[in-house]
């Protein structure tokens, strides 16, 4: 794959780039989505049967086994995606298979430090909620420093914060464009998935429906890593004097 040539991007620049990859790595995405997200649907599926049986011991035994695998896979799935996009970013590829390899040796910190910045962010809702959308912003690059740095959950924590600090109205603006990109997409599909049933005569409440509906936004999901992953590598080209041979070989030497 040709090396791409760069320059520091503009907001637009960010959100049109985060489409480009997101389409150009659409398969890979939408398998690793799937992958990952389709077994909590299914515990879900599962629970909502149950429930109607009204078994309460095997109901908690599903929540919890349900939310393990949710960590688990939100994790995974999460370190899979910044692998994927990083390498398209820079110019290569990665497989499948190459994603899941560089991803499952640090899960354990990508699990611990998705925790710790829910805390934080927690805690800061807690504190009458404007701390908590602050530091949901400060925190928003921490994942892409965590695994594409190769540090520790605590050093993670402090890259965003320094990272963000370079260009805080970016961050904002990237995120709530993503967010509006991803909202956008996702009820043109819902409509589109409405009138399909419709046309079949499928109950729209039914579980064929619901899975549906929760399919297609598996399918649009790693849309924001996307971005997060564009934005991180943004920042520090524009602030930190990186080019794209130091990015790669930080990438692949690390």
């Amino acid at each position: 794959m040709e090396k791409p040539s760069f320059q520091p991007l503009s907001f637009s620049g960010i959100i049109d780039t985060t489409f480009r990859i997101f389409s150009q790595e659409f398969k890979t995405l939408a398998l690793l989505s799937l992958l990952f997200n389709i077994p909590a649907l299914a515990l879900q599926i599962g629970a909502r049967y149950v429930q109607q049986a009204n078994e309460p011991g095997i109901i908690i035994v599903l929540s919890l086994i349900a939310m393990i695998c949710s960590v688990v896979c939100s994790g995974l799935l999460t370190g899979a995606v910044i692998q994927v996009v990083s390498a398209r970013y820079l110019g290569e590829r990665v497989t499948f298979s190459g994603a899941l390899g560089r991803t499952v040796p640090i899960l354990g910190k990508i699990i611990g430090t998705s925790i710790l910045v829910g805390l934080w962010i927690f805690l800061g809702i807690l504190c009458f909620i404007i701390p908590g959308i602050i530091w949901m912003f400060t925190l928003a690059l921490t994942m892409p420093a965590l695994v594409l740095e190769h540090v520790g959950s605590s050093e993670a924590l402090a890259r965003s914060k320094q990272l963000v600090k370079y260009d805080r109205g970016k961050v904002v603006g990237t995120i709530f464009g993503s967010g509006i990109l991803l909202f956008l997409l996702s009820a043109a599909m819902g409509v589109l998935w409405h009138v399909g049933l419709a046309a079949v005569e499928i109950d729209a409440q039914s579980v064929t429906a619901m899975v549906g509906e929760q399919v297609l936004g598996y399918l649009l999901g790693p849309i924001y890593n996307v971005a997060l992953v564009i934005l991180y590598y943004d920042v520090r080209i524009r602030h930190e004097g990186y080019d794209l041979e130091l990015l790669s070989k930080e990438i692949e030497g690390a």
